[in-house]
């Protein structure tokens, strides 16, 4: 089973959705509030809102002692990420990422990236092309080694914020 965003989303109660939001459907409490409340939950996996996953990453965030997120960035490092969206970390030519596990941009999806970096226009939820493929821009992810730039494909989450 899986949460119907689009109906948890339009809640008003914002303490009940939040409660929605951070259910764990893997577990025996998570089964039952499925089983009496179906109309929240769907068998087809759909797009997470942006909103929710920054959401996620703030609750861990707040767990592990920080104050929150600074901006948006960090919702990769305080898991807002589902595990079924997959992961795309690309690296500055310049970075030692790519050579540790971590591909480069490619030459025109770098050029645009350095370009918004440049103007302040990088935002969370901006989208971009490799290839033909459309990501979405969802933070900068920083190791041992220097940075690398996390993408998920467009189509697995709704860019609501």
């Amino acid at each position: 089973m899986f949460k119907n965003w689009k109906v948890i989303c339009q809640m008003t109660d914002a303490y009940f959705m939040r409660a929605l939001i951070m259910l764990d459907v893997a577990t025996d409490f998570g089964r039952m509030i499925v089983e009496r409340l179906p109309e929240f939950f769907t068998i087809e996996r759909v797009p997470i809102p942006l909103s929710v996953m920054l959401l996620i990453a703030e609750e861990n965030a707040i767990k592990a002692g920080l104050e929150g997120l600074k901006g948006r960035n960090g919702i990769v490092e305080y898991g807002g990420v589902p595990s079924w969206i997959p992961l795309t970390h690309l690296a500055l030519s310049e970075d030692d990422d790519y050579r540790i596990g971590c591909s480069a941009f490619p030459p025109d999806m770098e050029e645009r990236i350095r370009e918004d970096l440049f103007h302040c226009e990088l935002r969370v939820g901006n989208k971009y092309f490799l290839g033909k493929s459309e990501l979405i821009f969802l933070g900068i992810c920083f190791s041992i080694y220097g940075k690398s730039f996390a993408f998920c494909p467009a189509e697995c989450v709704v860019v609501d914020k």
